[in-house]
């Protein structure tokens, strides 16, 4: 069977600026461990403040995943 390669894009908004981080890196490994997935490659870019809040920070990530089916 052939397999299936996705280039995705996660974004996560929260605060404080560390844990929003920290969620991206947790979202991206639950990801991987996942039955019949494989993620072959991430980029998760630096949390910045969100446009018009000074309170709230937003990232996110470039995800190429592998899929079985």
């Amino acid at each position: 069977m052939e397999k299936i390669n996705a280039i995705c894009i996660f974004e996560i908004l929260g605060k404080p600026a560390d844990h929003v981080k920290k969620s991206m890196g947790s979202l991206i490994e639950k990801i991987g461990t996942e039955k019949g997935v494989k993620i072959l490659n991430k980029k998760i870019h630096e949390p910045t403040e969100a446009k018009d809040s000074k309170t709230l920070f937003t990232t996110f990530s470039e995800v190429e995943i592998e899929f079985d089916s």
